[in-house]
């Protein structure tokens, strides 16, 4: 509602001024009169021109005025205004000056052409720079996870071979803790380079927060204090629970770090905005429609503008070298961003920091998720299973995992070799469990050839990277089920219990 102009008087610089419409939509008096009718004019009788009529008293003395509207194709960009000139204007000095509002509106587009293709080419770096990260990650995720497998494995063999009294095996569980904080951490490198699976469904905010906070209170130190206000009346968002959870751990981890030291106050609030044509300027990442709100607050130390400027970069990271990732943040950005929402920051140094986090209302519907209960003990059967991994270390320790849960196991470590084998022996497997990433043949080509032979075998596909094209080209071949490294010894009983039950025949007895 605001044009920018330039007047010119006898002894008087150019300066910037403004002119604001009125409340009939309408720019007042001879400076706005060009600018409503969009046509350049001058008059050397401002008093008697019908736009110099019932000014108030205060308003500048003009002896001739000359004003043109500056255009952009049918835009109005700005206006050059001259005025209190030593002679009369003439159509020769307006020509003179509509010539120089051409040269100005060209010089405006130019700029902004400009602006636009250095977006432009920010943006394509940015894609870049996040395909190559994305393309990391996967690898580091699934040959991280393949590490993990064995860890975990003989870590849980381990202790299930010694006596409850032992020490040991406390110092192993510690172990198991350890991996499993490292698998959280691939799952966030994951979900950081939207490889991860999509496992979205309509959520509501309040209890994941509860959750969160309430496990942050017993882990933060006492000079911090958590407060929360959450409106109850807040609709639900389509999100994944897990991906939520770390949103809220990552921004807290962040607010705990800025006050470490001083202690203070984390504040987390939960709201419903409408963001709209009047307050899409100030969310200029988001479209128009409802938005769960949810704000991270910290009274710390607050970040200036250069570091706000790269707050959400991979590995950018003002702390200490064992202290941060550079992770979190960039993390947290790219969840709310892949649900369709974002992050906003407010901060200044050294009054604190506000991060949020706007997540869009579904109108899908909310069901209540009820945990699943933990199997009271192993899952445990005789059936003859066809174990496939290209990773000694991983087969050997699976196979020790799964005779001890009374299943009779037959090994490969060449996808070739195990498909020959069925080949000669189809009726002698109730269950095949194969890798996907193997050299010569994939465990999806694998199952293929598998089931092509006998198209009742239940097959599990095991991967150190699951992810949704994966799992839907399984479901299509026939694979039963898709399961992601590490497992527990807890967990994989329960799967192949389950797959057994449901598909086995006892062919293989």
């Amino acid at each position: 509602a605001k044009e920018c102009g330039k007047e010119t008087t006898g002894s008087t610089p150019k300066k910037n001024m403004t002119v604001a419409k009125e409340s009939k939509g309408r720019y007042p008096g001879l400076r706005g009169h060009s600018l409503n009718t969009l046509k350049a004019f001058y008059t050397n009788s401002p008093k008697e021109h019908k736009a110099g009529s019932g000014l108030p008293d205060h308003h500048p003395n003009f002896e001739n005025f000359l004003s043109v509207p500056v255009m952009i194709a049918d835009r109005l960009v700005g206006q050059i205004v001259l005025a209190n000139a030593n002679k009369d204007f003439t159509d020769w000095e307006l020509r003179i000056v509509e010539h120089i509002g051409e040269l100005y509106a060209l010089a405006l587009h130019h700029q902004k052409s400009d602006a636009e293709k250095l977006e432009l080419q920010m943006q394509l770096r940015h894609t870049h720079k996040m395909q190559a990260v994305g393309t990391l990650a996967g690898g580091i995720a699934h040959d991280f996870n393949n590490i993990l497998s064995p860890i975990v494995g003989y870590t849980e063999l381990a202790i299930s071979s010694l006596a409850k009294d032992r020490k040991e095996r406390a110092y192993l569980k510690e172990v198991l803790k350890a991996t499993d904080r490292a698998e959280n951490l691939v799952k966030q490198i994951l979900y950081f380079s939207h490889k991860g699976p999509d496992k979205r469904s309509p959520i509501k905010l309040q209890p994941v927060i509860n959750d969160v906070l309430r496990l942050l209170r017993s882990t933060l130190p006492a000079s911090i204090e958590i407060r929360q206000l959450l409106d109850a009346g807040c609709g639900p968002t389509m999100a994944d629970p897990t991906q939520i959870h770390q949103i809220i751990i990552n921004l807290c981890t962040n607010a705990h770090h800025a006050m470490e030291g001083a202690g203070g106050t984390i504040e987390v609030r939960l709201d419903e905005v409408d963001i709209s044509a009047d307050n899409a300027k100030e969310h200029n990442e988001l479209e128009f429609g409802q938005y769960l709100r949810m704000t991270v607050e910290d009274t710390g130390e607050g970040m200036d503008s250069s570091v706000l400027e790269r707050i959400f970069d991979p590995y950018f990271t003002t702390k200490e070298q064992d202290k941060g990732t550079g992770l979190g943040l960039s993390i947290a950005h790219g969840i709310a961003k892949n649900c369709g929402g974002d992050i906003e920051v407010e901060s200044e140094p050294g009054k604190g920091s506000s991060f949020h986090v706007y997540l869009p209302r579904t109108a899908e519907i909310y069901h209540i998720q009820h945990d699943k209960p933990a199997p009271v003990s192993l899952q445990k059967g005789d059936e003859h299973i066809l174990l496939v991994d290209d990773e000694e270390s991983i087969v050997s320790v699976e196979k020790l995992l799964l005779k001890a849960l009374g299943y009779r196991i037959t090994n490969s470590t060449s996808s070739i070799d195990a498909v020959e084998l069925f080949r000669k022996h189809p009726e002698e497997f109730d269950l095949v469990i194969t890798d996907q990433s193997m050299p010569k043949m994939t465990g999806l080509e694998l199952a293929k050839n598998m089931i092509r032979i006998r198209p009742d075998l239940p097959i599990i596909l095991r991967t150190g990277l699951v992810n949704s094209n994966l799992e839907q080209k399984a479901k299509e071949i026939g694979i039963r089920k898709v399961l992601g490294k590490p497992l527990t010894q807890n967990r994989i009983s329960e799967e192949i219990r389950n797959v057994l039950d449901v598909y086995g025949c006892p062919v293989g007895r």
